[in-house]
């Protein structure tokens, strides 16, 4: 006896988002936007002002941002250390039409605000600054959000990644490399 079950699409489509989950749907329908920085390009060496020497946040530019965009979160961070992803800077609450200069400081734009690197310690940017010897990447993640969040300064990665969660419509990376000393 030979079955045919014609495909019903709707059920079809509930399958899909029950099996990839509501962050997975949600990356594919993501917009890009593009970021940039005059001080290193995608995959060249970040200057060692904003790595391993004095560590300063570089400067990023953003363009092409959609419109429905309210507000768009940075994120910092090393996915090439062996304990895993490091987070060392997020800031929040930026205009969509913003650019970050070198030391970013949040006073300078109203209704910024930075998170707490991984380390437990750090408010702010926390250079990155591999071993000696090692190369990590160095991921700098623009996430344009529906909303402006309302997150308190000093909130850590986990805090930021249930406030952006089903709020992100659009994104841009741009990666440098941090070479250790």
């Amino acid at each position: 006896m030979n079955l045919r079950v014609k495909p019903n699409l709707a059920m079809f489509a509930f399958l899909i988002a029950l099996l990839c989950g509501a962050a997975a749907c949600d990356e594919a329908e993501r917009k890009e936007f593009i970021m940039r920085s005059d001080a290193f390009g995608e995959q060249e060496a970040l200057p060692d002002k904003f790595a391993c020497g004095s560590g300063i946040s570089p400067p990023l530019t953003f363009s092409r941002v959609p419109e429905e965009v309210k507000s768009l979160v940075v994120i910092l961070e090393d996915p090439d250390r062996i304990s895993g992803t490091y987070t060392h800077w997020m800031v929040w609450g930026l205009p969509r039409a913003v650019v970050l200069p070198a030391d970013f400081d949040a006073e300078d734009v109203d209704g910024a605000v930075m998170g707490k690197a991984d380390d437990g310690k750090t408010v702010g940017y926390e250079a990155p600054c591999p071993p000696k010897g090692e190369t990590h990447r160095a991921q700098f993640i623009a996430l344009g959000l529906d909303k402006m969040l309302s997150l308190e300064e000093g909130a850590n990665r986990a805090a930021l990644n249930r406030a952006v969660a089903g709020h992100i419509i659009a994104e841009a990376r741009l990666t440098g490399m941090a070479v250790g000393p």
